[in-house]
């Protein structure tokens, strides 16, 4: 009787495992940080019933979770030494403030840095960093809320047309860029998941099934960025994922040769819908940049070489110290608009926080892209996606918005800290779990690559 019951609660054990884990991530900190992260494009799926702006609430309670958790694993010092990178760069553009002719937009900019952009870091890197299964968790969230959102948009998209267009969206301004780059986000994570798989594994299909729904979904969502910073992550993947020659062999897996093909099929294919004048949404709009580039007259009107242009003159005009915070709206139209600006974060920062400003950020990136080269983990799996993600909010901010508020650039900087933790533990990470979501090796090479050079 005895030798029975031992072997019922064998056979339960991992259940009771499986579901442990499933309450873990459901209620994680890591849960609750998504959707901080994706509360703005979610409200178009279904607004959130609270008094207050959902991203607020979402903030708070991952701030309450997040502070028992650091109280109990204690203080990750890099994440410490770049919180103090980055206060010393916003101190600098708190000081530009003083001489600034924006009354409006310096004080909105300057809320957003203070608080969503700084609790973005500190959630990020005081929490998230010094541990790769909870890194492992937000990959899992991402890509979630990513399926959910290109499900949602491709239905409408099929059904309405254009979603810029689309009539309950009028709420909220573009909702087709906080889908499109949310999208991106996760899509990534599908690729990375996708390319380091088992080849034909349960999950190399599922996860590659979910791909192309979110790759589908960026091409038709209208966001150009989105489609830029989708392309250059899975190039980053792709480059970074192996050393390709060692020892006189080609290091290349079967789903690398397939993803690598499946990108050049699709680069072919855009060339030509291009030729043919047939495109999606998002090839459309980079047909119409690129005939605006072609137009003479184009620096007339407002666009992205317009404020290209005035950037650089407002540069000039005040090159070390810069013309204060918010500054370009109102020197560009003599008025305070939001979404004037100049689209680029480093023409930004020359502009409004001149080249002080820009050592100080450029000191930013440096410290957390040299601590990612000290650590040798550039080739990790899970590193590699890191940088992926990276890749997606960096282009959001070079080709959309303003600095401030990129709370998800904000958090990649603090992610990307991980680093020194990943070279720490990559060797003690468990044999499963929520960790080897992204396998620390690949499959095997391709029976065709397997020759001697």
């Amino acid at each position: 009787m005895d030798g029975g019951r031992r072997v019922g609660a064998d056979r339960a054990a991992p259940l009771r495992a499986a579901l442990k884990r499933l309450v873990g991530t459901t209620f994680s900190f890591e849960a609750i940080f998504a959707l901080y992260l994706y509360s703005n494009a979610l409200k178009y799926i279904s607004p959130f019933p609270f008094p207050v702006d959902e991203t607020l609430v979402f903030a708070a309670l991952a701030a309450l979770v997040g502070t028992f958790i650091v109280l109990r694993q204690g203080i990750y010092r890099p994440a410490l030494e770049l919180l103090a990178l980055i206060l010393i760069f916003l101190g600098w553009v708190l000081v530009t403030w003083s001489w600034s002719p924006s009354r409006v937009l310096a004080k909105a900019y300057m809320t957003a840095y203070l608080t969503l952009d700084l609790f973005s870091v500190i959630a990020a890197g005081f929490v998230i960093a010094p541990s790769r299964e909870r890194i492992a968790r937000l990959f899992l969230w991402t890509s979630v809320w990513a399926i959910v959102i290109a499900a949602y948009g491709s239905w409408l998209y099929l059904n309405y047309g254009f979603i810029m267009f689309y009539k309950d969206f009028a709420f909220g301004g573009r909702a087709y860029l906080r889908w499109g780059y949310g999208v991106a986000f996760g899509a990534v994570v599908l690729f990375a998941i996708t390319i380091f798989s088992r080849f034909l594994s349960g999950k190399q299909l599922v996860a590659g099934a979910f791909l192309v729904l979110c790759t589908y979904f960026v091409f038709v969502s209208g966001s150009r960025g989105a489609l830029l910073g989708f392309a250059l992550g899975c190039l980053i993947l792709l480059l970074g994922s192996g050393r390709f020659w060692r020892a006189g062999r080609l290091q290349v897996t079967t789903s690398q040769v397939i993803a690598f093909l499946v990108l050049l099929i699709a680069a072919g294919y855009v060339t030509w819908m291009v030729i043919e004048g047939t495109t999606t949404q998002s090839i459309g709009r980079f047909v119409k940049l690129f005939r605006q580039a072609e137009d003479p007259s184009v620096i007339l009107s407002a666009n992205r070489f317009s404020y290209y242009a005035f950037a650089l003159k407002a540069w000039l005009q005040a090159p070390i110290l810069g013309n204060g915070l918010g500054s370009f709206s109102i020197l560009y139209g003599n008025r305070e608009i939001v979404g004037t600006q100049p689209h680029n974060a480093f023409l930004e920062i020359l502009a409004e926080y001149g080249l002080v400003g820009l050592v100080l950020f450029l000191s930013v990136l440096g410290y957390v892209f040299g601590r990612v080269r000290r650590s040798g983990m550039q080739r990790d799996p899970m590193m590699l996606t890191l940088m992926a993600m990276f890749a997606v909010q960096f282009v959001n901010a070079m080709v959309a918005r303003e600095l401030s508020g990129q709370m998800g650039l904000f958090t990649m900087l603090g992610l990307l800290i991980a680093a020194p933790a990943l070279a720490r533990t990559a060797a003690h990470s468990p044999a499963d779990g929520p960790s080897r979501a992204l396998p620390a090796a690949v499959g095997s090479p391709p029976f065709w690559v397997r020759w001697q050079a």
